[in-house]
């Protein structure tokens, strides 16, 4: 009895760390949608303090009076416009991949809390079985034919259960007679 109150206590425990899990997927699953909306304002930021950067050289061109159609000047507008593309986009694709990261973290943490329930539903079955056990072996008369039934479908000798009377009944595996509804007891 002592082994299934324990795993009681544990299926208790195994619910709150459960909980706690859940919390955590959902605090992590928020920190995901936050991870996307903060690498686009990164991105966005970016984006603009290269065009401005852009569009000052531009002016400062001009005011040299360099003809910006064409030659290097051109060909520094074009490389720094690229530029300020690819820093955009890493910017995006880095927090998409933190993101990402963060709801893989956040489905483990579901993943854990599933398993950590069920191992210990499990572990309640398993102390049942090892408490029914031994009570089964250790005081066959204080489950009375339970106990006879259970040696009797392992394959031993059933026990003779004694009733207050004192009068021994063999236990063995109940059958119907043929064309009875009523059980009847096999003797060995």
């Amino acid at each position: 009895m002592g082994n299934t109150i324990g795993a009681l206590v544990g299926v208790f425990q195994a619910e709150q760390q459960a909980k706690a899990m859940q919390y955590n997927e959902k605090v992590t699953k928020m920190a995901a949608a936050q991870e996307k909306v903060r690498a686009a304002r990164i991105a966005e930021e970016g984006w603009r303090k290269d065009q401005a950067a852009i569009s000052e050289g531009r002016a400062q061109f001009g005011a040299a009076g360099v003809d910006v159609t064409e030659g290097s000047p051109l060909a520094w507008e074009i490389d720094s416009i690229t530029q300020a593309a690819m820093t955009k986009a890493t910017v995006l694709d880095e927090g998409e991949a933190n993101a990402v990261n963060l709801r893989n973290q956040a489905k483990l943490y579901k993943w854990q809390a599933k398993q950590t329930r069920t191992m210990s539903y499990i572990n309640v079955g398993v102390a049942v079985v090892a408490d029914v056990a031994t009570m089964g072996m250790g005081s066959m008369a204080g489950i009375g034919a339970g106990g006879g039934l259970l040696m009797s479908m392992a394959g031993s000798k059933a026990p003779q259960t004694s009733f207050p009377s004192g009068t021994n009944v063999p236990v063995g595996p109940v059958q119907r007679s043929p064309g009875s509804s009523i059980p009847r007891i096999n003797e060995r």
